[in-house]
C-alpha cells in the first residue's frame, strides 16, 4: 500500500500492517529544517514519512501570510482576488470574514475584531466563499499528489473559533450567557459559509476534510459541555452529515482536553480525533474507552517531550505511545500538536527515527 491507502486503511479499521505517520512541522521550524540539510519542503515531508497533503483554500490567510512561508505569488495571488489584504504597518493581514491575523508570530493569533463593538454587527456583511480561485492552488495540490497521498482538506477556525474571532475572546463568552440569540444568528451564518466551503472542497476531490476548533484547555473545556451541546453540536452535526453524504470521512481538530464531549461526537459522526495532547487528556484511557471507534492521530507530546527530552528518551516515548494508541489498528502516528522551533534538529530526528523503528518493528 502507498501513503494514501495506509491511512484510508486504518480509518476502516482494516489495516493489513503498514502504518501511516504524520509530522506537521511550523513554517518557521520547516525554514530551519530544510536550510539546514539544503533540501526542499517535499523533501522534508517525505523523510518525515508523511502520509497526508494538506489542501488549502486561500481564504485561509492565517496559514500563510506567516513571513517564513516563501510562496510571495501565492500571498500576491490572495490579495489581487480579495481573499486576503495586508496592513503592513500593523503586521497584519485580514481574511474575508475582517478578522486580522498577526502575520509575525509563529502560531495562530487574531489580533483585530471586526464586531468588537457589536453596534458594528447591523453593517455586517458576511463572506460568500464562491469564487473558484479561491481553491486554485488546492485544486493544484490535488493534481500533484492524489496519486500517492491522503488528501486532506483544511477547513480551520471553526464555528467557536470563528465567533470569537469577531467578537473578541471576552466579549463572546458573555454572548453566550447573555445574548444567547445573537449568539445562534452568528452562528447561522458561520455554518452557512463553511457548508458552502465544504462543497468546495468536495469538488476537489479530497479524501477528507479536518474540521478544525479549538474547544479544549488544558483540563477542560472552555465552555460548559451544556454549551457545547447548545451551541455547537447541532450545527457541528449539520457539517459532519454533509461530508459523509459526500462519501467522507470527517476529521476534527480541537486542542487541549475534550474528553467531556467526545461521546458526543462520535454520536454526531465523528471518525478521526486530532491532536491528542497526553498532557490533557489520558491516552490510555482514550484508548480503552474509544479506540474501537474513533480513529486516534497524535499522541506525542510536543509541550515537554519534544522540545526538551534528550534524543533516545524521545524515542522510546514514541514507541511507548504507539503501543498504546495503535493497539486497535486504527492509529496514524504522530506528534501531539506541530513541531515548532524550538524543538531541536537532533529531535526531530529522533522523532522520525521512532516512528521509523514502529513501523519497521509494529505489530500494527
Amino acid at each position: 500500500m502507498n501513503h494514501k491507502e495506509s491511512a484510508l486503511a486504518v480509518i476502516d479499521g482494516r489495516s493489513n500492517g503498514l502504518i501511516p505517520s504524520q509530522i506537521d512541522f511550523t513554517p518557521s521550524q520547516i525554514k530551519k529544517l530544510t536550510g539546514l540539510q539544503n533540501i526542499s519542503e517535499d523533501e522534508l515531508m517525505d523523510q518525515a514519512g508523511n502520509c497526508i497533503k494538506y489542501i488549502n483554500s486561500l481564504g485561509n490567510v492565517e496559514e500563510y501570510f506567516n513571513p517564513d512561508v516563501t510562496d510571495e505569488g501565492m500571498k500576491q495571488f490572495a490579495i489581487d482576488k480579495g481573499f486576503a489584504k495586508v496592513d503592513p504597518e500593523r503586521k497584519t493581514v485580514f481574511d474575508l470574514f475582517g478578522v486580522g491575523w498577526d502575520i509575525q508570530s509563529e502560531g495562530v493569533n487574531p489580533k483585530v475584531h471586526p464586531l468588537q463593538d457589536m453596534a458594528s454587527y447591523n453593517s455586517y456583511h458576511w463572506p460568500v466563499p464562491g469564487d473558484r480561485d479561491m481553491m486554485k492552488y488546492g485544486k493544484s495540490a490535488v493534481q500533484k499528489y492524489r496519486d500517492q497521498y491522503f488528501l486532506l482538506g483544511f477547513q480551520h477556525i471553526g464555528l467557536f473559533e470563528r465567533c470569537w474571532c469577531l467578537r473578541g475572546y471576552e466579549n463572546f463568552m458573555c454572548d453566550l450567557m447573555l445574548e444567547p440569540d445573537f449568539v445562534e444568528e452568528m452562528l447561522d451564518n458561520i455554518l452557512k459559509y463553511k457548508l458552502a466551503e465544504a462543497q468546495m472542497y468536495v469538488n476537489l476531490g479530497v479524501n477528507a476534510v479536518r474540521l478544525g476548533d479549538d474547544w479544549g484547555l488544558q483540563k477542560g473545556l472552555q465552555i460548559s459541555p451544556q454549551h457545547w451541546r447548545k451551541f455547537i453540536k447541532p450545527r457541528q452535526e449539520k457539517l459532519y452529515r454533509f461530508y459523509h453524504e459526500a462519501g467522507l470521512p470527517t476529521f476534527q481538530h480541537s486542542c487541549g482536553d475534550i474528553s467531556s464531549i467526545i461521546p458526543d461526537l462520535i454520536e454526531i459522526g465523528l471518525n478521526v480525533l486530532h491532536p491528542i495532547q497526553p498532557l490533557s487528556m489520558d491516552i490510555a484511557e482514550l484508548a480503552e474507552r474509544y479506540g474501537k471507534q474513533l480513529t486516534f492521530w497524535g499522541g506525542v507530546d510536543t509541550q515537554e517531550v519534544l522540545p526538551y527530552w534528550e534524543p533516545e528518551a524521545i524515542k522510546c516515548e514514541v514507541k511507548r505511545v504507539f503501543g498504546i494508541l495503535g493497539r486497535n489498528r486504527k492509529y496514524i502516528i504522530a506528534p501531539s500538536q506541530e513541531v515548532m522551533s524550538d524543538v531541536r534538529p537532533e529531535n526531530v530526528a529522533a522523532l522520525i527515527e521512532g516512528i521509523r523503528e514502529c513501523k519497521i518493528g509494529g505489530n500494527f
